[in-house]
């Protein structure tokens, strides 16, 4: 005995396609029967589709008239196959994996090879559905990959585990010079697929809020992040707290060139020869010769942004006597997008891991885009006052 399986994924308008073909004084009364016994059994698909207009005399009557409910897999094959020709061919697939007898139904499309976009729009149907629990689509391979919901970066158990999906996600990741981050796109997407489909979907927003201690020079930089989704885009916020005492200021200025410590993959703390390199401001030496207790101008979440990615940041210095050190707190709020595609150029942006998607005059970035100086920070403090 054969247990049907709810549809993966089917086609809301087949009611309306499948009887427009047939004129309402053709309609015997065979016809009438079959249309009440598919809408019994397929009442999910019709309940979002409002029936043709020529259509509605037919379910009018006595309930009486209406057959019993009968399983899809009851229905003669010719009648299945007839449905499958309204059908594109990701659906015909997730029909036949619904159960064994449809499966060896063995459909017509279902024995040609999938084009790569009908992989794609079938393993992210998969992907969201009960039956890919514990996947996630990857679009490097146009594959499914496990996880697991401990995954995040940083995690000994996703490194140790070493899978095909941490692979494929760490090779777009965001890891800037001296920021090991190392969020993978992996990781923002299945934080996104939890927040689309479910908590079994995906891994929790805290997975990607971690902790660390980075060591820039003879300087450790105490890192925090924090997450949240505002209008269906992922938003982190990485907050760098560290001291540069007086005695090594000289140390603190002499830590620079292309591997000095970024807040993205396009703004190290001091100046670089690069052209697409800025710099935050306020970190410059003031003067070689000022004296080591005015070698920063003290401010208070001074703003600032990046030109190419949608990273908006402030920054405050206060000098400690008691201390005798500088102390510096730079709050950075980073724009992700959705993570539905690793070539979104928010999440391009961000990153930067890849060469066709190198920051170029012809690349998307954020100087051509909507986005002004201060939006993506003013967008996060709203989501944290509405959350409040």
């Amino acid at each position: 005995m054969h247990t049907a399986i709810p549809l993966v994924h089917t086609t809301d308008h087949f009611y309306s396609i499948f009887f427009r073909r047939v004129p309402v004084i053709e309609y015997s009364k065979m016809v009438r029967n079959f249309q009440l016994l598919t809408k019994s059994l397929l009442g999910q698909w019709f309940c979002n589709t409002p029936p043709l207009p020529h259509t509605l005399e037919l379910f009018k009557g006595p309930q009486e008239d209406y057959p019993p409910k009968l399983r899809l897999i009851d229905l003669p094959s010719d009648v299945l196959f007839s449905i499958t020709d309204h059908l594109d061919t990701p659906s015909v697939h997730s029909l036949s994996l619904t159960c064994r007898s449809l499966y060896a139904s063995r459909f017509p499309a279902t024995q040609r090879p999938l084009s790569p976009e009908d992989q794609q729009q079938l393993l992210t149907t998969l992907e969201r559905d009960p039956l890919g629990e514990g996947f996630s689509y990857c679009q490097r391979c146009n594959k499914l990959h496990s996880y697991d919901r401990t995954w995040g970066p940083q995690s000994g158990s996703e490194k140790s585990q070493n899978t095909r999906g941490t692979l494929c996600g760490m090779k777009d990741a965001f890891s800037p010079a001296g920021n090991p981050f190392d969020l993978g796109y992996h990781h923002a997407r299945l934080a996104m697929n939890n927040h689309f489909y479910g908590p079994q979907f995906g891994i929790p927003l805290d997975a990607i809020c971690i902790k660390q201690i980075i060591s820039r020079g003879g300087t450790a930089i105490d890192c925090s992040t924090a997450a949240q989704i505002l209008q269906d885009e992922l938003y982190i916020r990485r907050t760098y707290n560290f001291m540069v005492p007086e005695n090594g200021i000289d140390e603190f200025f002499n830590t620079h060139g292309f591997r000095d410590f970024r807040l993205c993959e396009h703004m190290p703390f001091l100046r670089s020869p690069s052209v697409y390199h800025q710099a935050v401001p306020e970190l410059q030496c003031r003067s070689r010769t000022a004296p080591a207790n005015e070698a920063f101008q003290p401010c208070r979440n001074s703003p600032g942004s990046c030109g190419i990615c949608l990273l908006d940041y402030d920054i405050t210095i206060q000098h400690s006597a008691n201390d005798k050190a500088w102390k510096i707190v730079i709050r950075a709020f980073h724009q992700l997008g959705s993570c539905r595609s690793p070539d979104d150029w928010k999440w391009a942006r961000f990153t930067e891991r890849s060469k066709p998607r190198l920051f170029g005059p012809n690349r998307p970035n954020r100087r051509g885009s909507s986005f002004s100086p201060g939006v993506i920070m003013s967008t996060w403090l709203g989501g944290e006052r509405s959350t409040a």
